[in-house]
């Protein structure tokens, strides 16, 4: 179906205004024709306890990663939850090309940011990890140099 638009954007599942979170059983809805997929996230979350406060959903987070509730969200449990398809890339094509996207990415953070980029970097399914500290100014993760760059 051709709806004349150059792109759609679908907002396909919402945090609720945590910093992370699992899809339920009926979520997302992704049109199949999905051919760019932005996860995103808050880097506020990393090294925290898992808990409602984090996360949405805070249970299915566990579940999918492997973890009990309240313990600390490594960079590694949320590479998992980033990677999965029954995370982040639940119902994403595999023919879409995926990116993370992490807000409140600020200078303490930059050591469990890189371990995180490198980690979700590893799977196939993600073609690149971007960072904000504020809205509309991206930094990409630079994986030859282990170093973001502006965008």
């Amino acid at each position: 179906m051709n709806s004349g638009a150059d792109a759609v954007i679908v907002e396909a599942d919402g945090a609720r205004h945590r910093m992370i979170k699992a899809p339920a059983d009926h979520e997302p809805v992704v049109p199949s024709q999905t051919n760019v997929a932005l996860l995103m996230m808050s880097a506020e979350a990393i090294n925290q306890p898992l808990s409602a406060e984090v996360a949405h959903r805070p249970e299915r987070v566990a579940a999918v990663v492997g973890m009990k509730l309240g313990e600390i969200l490594t960079p590694m449990h949320i590479a998992q939850l980033m990677i999965s398809d029954q995370g982040a890339l639940k119902h994403i094509p595999e023919t879409a090309v995926a990116y993370l996207l992490i807000t409140h990415a600020i200078e303490e953070r930059r050591d469990a940011l890189r371990e995180l980029s490198e980690l979700v970097l590893q799977s196939h399914r993600l073609s690149g990890v971007l960072y904000s500290r504020q809205p509309e100014k991206w930094l990409v993760y630079d994986c030859l140099r282990n170093t973001p760059r502006n965008v």
